[in-house]
């Protein structure tokens, strides 16, 4: 049995079609009003994408607001909710960064390393990726490591703050 072009192109449609309301409808059920920007980690072959643990619609966050986020991602943090990827030390880790966030500028930078700070990605702009890290060079010694990505402007107005939990499988 041959498929025509109509045929193809209408199933095309559809799978796009339904692709669209299942978007849709994940960001009705999650209340969202506008889609949030994502930042992705990516481990060997695996990758691990969230949306801000800290946002203001693109707003510049407050000190109080940033000071609030800090306060709850310790709390998800020990509460081992934070999104989280496997990682052995000798897996290539790198971040993704959303693209109007990337216009802004970002970092990213563990509680790892050999001085307690491992950096991924020092301030940038226009670029989405951070280039890839030996995962030895930016896990901590226990089995959790704290992988903090900020989108700030030069004048360090904070965007966007989101936190990932590498788990060392090698600990």
């Amino acid at each position: 049995m041959s498929l025509s072009r109509p045929a193809v192109a209408f199933g095309g449609l559809i799978v796009v079609g339904c692709a669209i309301a299942a978007g849709t409808s994940a960001a009705a059920a999650s209340n969202l009003t506008k889609p949030q920007p994502l930042a992705t980690v990516t481990v060997g072959k695996g990758f691990k994408t969230s949306e801000p643990n800290c946002y203001n619609g693109g707003k510049a966050l407050s000190s109080a607001e940033q000071s609030a986020c800090q306060q709850n991602a310790a709390k998800a943090d020990a509460a081992g909710k934070l999104p989280s990827i496997n990682v052995r030390p000798g897996d290539s880790v790198s971040v993704g960064m959303d693209v109007k966030m990337a216009k802004k500028g970002w970092d990213a930078f563990t509680n790892g390393g050999s001085n307690g700070q491992a950096v991924l990605a020092s301030w940038t702009n226009n670029s989405t990726f951070s280039g890839q890290t030996r995962a030895s060079e930016v896990l901590g010694s226990s089995t959790r490591t704290l992988l903090t990505v900020v989108s700030m402007d030069r004048s360090s107005h904070v965007y966007g703050v989101w936190y990932f939990e590498l788990k060392n499988r090698a600990a």
